[in-house]
C-alpha cells in the first residue's frame, strides 16, 4: 500500500513531527509579538478580521493587532487576538473596521464545562488573548482584502434575498445555514436536533456541499455535452470556477476554500495521470496546507476534512463494488448505483470521522447511518433549489413554485431530523 503511496508516508512523517514540536518546542517565534510589549503599551490598534459571531452577552471579533502606544508615539507590532464587545456595538463595527483602546488584554482561560479545551483550540489559531473593550474609537473604516469584502458583501445580499423571499421564517434560516454557513438565525432546538442525528454536517457548509453540487453540475454538463472528450478539459475547468464562486458566496471560510482547492488539486491531477491515486492526490493536498501553515493540523475542521476525504477514497469502493459486483450494465444497478452514491459517500465519510467527532464533542449519534442514507440524496437537489429559489426570486409565478417546492423540501428535512432525535437512544454522551 506505502509502497504505491509514497505521499501518504510523507504526510504521516509530518504530522507527527509537527506534534513534537507542538508540545516539546513553542509553537512558533514572532521577533515583534504584540506580547513582548505589555509593560510600556499604553494602547493598541486592532483591525477587525472577521464579522461579528453573536454570543450570550456580547459580539466576538477575530482581529489583528497592528500597533501599540507606548505614551510618545505608536509601533508597528503583530499578532492575533479575540475582541468582544457590547451588543449593541454590531450596528457600528464590521470587518475591516480599526479600532483603538485602552483595554486591558487578558489571558484566554477555559470555561467549557464539558472538558474542551479552549485555550488550546485558540493557541493553535495562535491566539492566545482576548479584550473587552467597553471604551474604543473607530480611526479607520473598512481596511480589507477587496475579494473578501466583495465575497461578505455578496454573503449578506443573498441572505437578505432568501429572507425577503416567501419562504417561512423557519425554512429562511435553515436555507441560509446550508447554502450561506450563517447558523446564527436558526432556531437553537433545529440546531441540535440536527447535531444530535448525526446530521449537523449538513449545517457546516464544507466539501460535502460542494461535492454534491459538483456531482449534480457535472452531470448536467455532461449531458449538455453529450459526453464529447473535447470539451472534456473545458468541463473541468467551469467546475473548478463552480467550486470557487460557491467559496465566494459563501464569504470564502477557510473550510469552503480548503474544499474548493482540493477539489481543484484533484482535477489537475485527473489531466496530469489518467490512472491517479486519490490517496496520493489527497496526501498532496495536505502537505500544501502544512507547508504553508503547519498548525492547521491542529484545526477541527481540517481534520474532518481529510478524514472524511479519506474515508471516502477507502470505503467508497467497496460499497460501489456491493451494487456492480455480478452485472454491471444491469440498467437498476445502474440506477440504484446513481442514486445512492451521494449516500454511500457521505457514510464513508461519517465511517472515518465518527471517532473524531465523539472525542470533540462528546456526542455519538446512534442512527446516523440510517439518516444520512435517507436524506444526503437530498440536500444537492435541496441546496440546488435554494439557488434557484435566489435567481428567479423577481420572477412571477416561477418564484411561487420553487418557493413551494423549497419550502417543502426544508420543513420536511426539518419532520425527519426532529424524529430521529425523538427516537429513543438518539444519541449517547
Amino acid at each position: 500500500m506505502f509502497q504505491k503511496r509514497p505521499l501518504v508516508i510523507i504526510v504521516l512523517v509530518a504530522c507527527i513531527a509537527i506534534v513534537l514540536v507542538d508540545n516539546f518546542v513553542p509553537v512558533f517565534l514572532i521577533r515583534n509579538h504584540y506580547s513582548k510589549h505589555f509593560q510600556e503599551a499604553t494602547a493598541f490598534r486592532y483591525r477587525l478580521t472577521t464579522d461579528f459571531t453573536e454570543k450570550a452577552h456580547s459580539i466576538l471579533f477575530e482581529a489583528k493587532v497592528l500597533s501599540f502606544f507606548n505614551g510618545t508615539t505608536w509601533h508597528s507590532t503583530c499578532g492575533k487576538i479575540l475582541l468582544y464587545f457590547p451588543k449593541n456595538d454590531s450596528i457600528n463595527l464590521h470587518y475591516g473596521d480599526v479600532i483603538e483602546t485602552s483595554a486591558p488584554i487578558n489571558q484566554i482561560e477555559n470555561f467549557n464545562e464539558h472538558g474542551f479545551n479552549y485555550e488550546k483550540y485558540c493557541k493553535h489559531k495562535r491566539i492566545y488573548h482576548n479584550v473587552f473593550p467597553k471604551n474604543y474609537t473607530k480611526i479607520a473604516e473598512k481596511q480589507y482584502i477587496p475579494i473578501i469584502y466583495a465575497a461578505k458583501t455578496f454573503n449578506k445580499t443573498l441572505k437578505k434575498r432568501l429572507l425577503s423571499s416567501h419562504l417561512k421564517k423557519r425554512e429562511a434560516n435553515l436555507a441560509i445555514g446550508m447554502l450561506l454557513s450563517d447558523k446564527s438565525n436558526i432556531d437553537l432546538g433545529i440546531r441540535n436536533a440536527f447535531n444530535t442525528s448525526g446530521l449537523g454536517h449538513i449545517l457546516c457548509v464544507s466539501g460535502l456541499h460542494i461535492g454534491l453540487l459538483i456531482m449534480i453540475f457535472d452531470t448536467i454538463f455532461k449531458i449538455l455535452t453529450l459526453g464529447n472528450r473535447y470539451l472534456f478539459i473545458f468541463r473541468k475547468i467551469l467546475l473548478i470556477f463552480i467550486a470557487f464562486f460557491f467559496a465566494f458566496i459563501v464569504g470564502f471560510t477557510p473550510s469552503v476554500l480548503r474544499a474548493a482547492i482540493m477539489f481543484s488539486v484533484f482535477v489537475l491531477a485527473s489531466f496530469c495521470k489518467k490512472n491517479y491515486d486519490n490517496l496520493n492526490v489527497l496526501a498532496l493536498t495536505a502537505l500544501i496546507f502544512l507547508i504553508f501553515d503547519p498548525l492547521i493540523l491542529f484545526n477541527i475542521s481540517f481534520q474532518l476534512s481529510f478524514l472524511a476525504m479519506a474515508g471516502i477514497f477507502t470505503f467508497t469502493p467497496l460499497f460501489k463494488s456491493l451494487i456492480n459486483n455480478h452485472n454491471t450494465k444491469m440498467y437498476w444497478k445502474q440506477k440504484l448505483f446513481n442514486i445512492w452514491k451521494s449516500a454511500y459517500t457521505c457514510i464513508s465519510a461519517q465511517l472515518f470521522t465518527l471517532p473524531l467527532t465523539a472525542y470533540y464533542f462528546k456526542n455519538l449519534p446512534v442512527y446516523f447511518l440510517f439518516a444520512n442514507i435517507i436524506v444526503i440524496p437530498f440536500v444537492g437537489f435541496i441546496l440546488c433549489m435554494i439557488i434557484l429559489l435566489l435567481i428567479v426570486t423577481n420572477v412571477p409565478f416561477l418564484n411561487i413554485v420553487v418557493t413551494f417546492a423549497t419550502n417543502f423540501l426544508l420543513k420536511e428535512l426539518i419532520i425527519f431530523t426532529s424524529w430521529i432525535d425523538s427516537l429513543p437512544f438518539s444519541h449517547l454522551q
